[in-house]
């Protein structure tokens, strides 16, 4: 059998600028500026998974927008990007990304915890629960795919070390060593004894 190719028809001005809100303002800045091609790069950056497991296919849908507005605004506010949604079984799963283009950002850490904190204390004053690991290092940013179909989003130790983080947070916010060391000045931490994570061949 001959694959065929779907045609993408031409949108509208109204159009274009509707889509605007479903593409990451990193990736958005350069296609308005005529670079179609993002060019992979490492760059230092804080990187937050967020789990709120209240989120059920069965639940009402507008309590479930509710939800994510607020974790919109907690994140978007201190000038964070959510990179991803995901939905399994454990809820709705979130990456979120700080130190990237085009927001600038002082301290990248203090943001990210600054922006972790209010979202779980919002969800707490909601009743709801949320998981989270937030961690600070060099990862790889740049374009995954095909020129069929591509997407942005970051890659490396310290986002794995993030996702196993938010797993074993037990309903509260775990960070690593640097963004500890980043913002310890301005939040009060309890240090815990290291952890055996998946992938890792020592404790963390």
């Amino acid at each position: 059998m001959t694959p065929a190719r779907a045609s993408i028809p031409e949108l509208t001005e109204e159009e274009l600028d509707a889509l605007k809100g479903y593409i990451s303002p990193t990736v958005l800045r350069l296609v308005e500026s005529g670079q179609n091609e993002y060019l992979g790069e490492t760059r230092p950056l804080t990187v937050m998974f967020i789990n709120l497991p209240d989120i059920r296919p069965s639940g009402a849908l507008k309590d479930d927008q509710a939800i994510v507005a607020t974790l919109q605004g907690s994140i978007f506010s201190r000038g964070g990007q959510i990179n991803k949604l995901s939905v399994d079984e454990k809820g709705v799963s979130a990456l979120v990304i700080f130190g990237l283009p085009p927001f600038v950002l002082e301290d990248v850490p203090l943001a990210a915890m600054e922006a972790a904190r209010d979202v779980h204390q919002r969800m707490s004053q909601d009743d709801k629960r949320s998981k989270i690991g937030v961690t600070t290092g060099t990862v790889f940013c740049g374009l995954i795919g095909s020129d069929e179909r591509k997407e942005f989003t970051v890659i490396g130790d310290s986002v794995n070390l993030a996702a196993r983080l938010m797993q074993k947070s037990d309903y509260g916010i775990l960070c690593d060593q640097p963004t500890w060391e980043g913002t310890e000045t301005q939040f009060q931490y309890k240090a815990l004894k290291p952890l055996r994570l998946k992938g890792k061949s020592e404790k963390v």
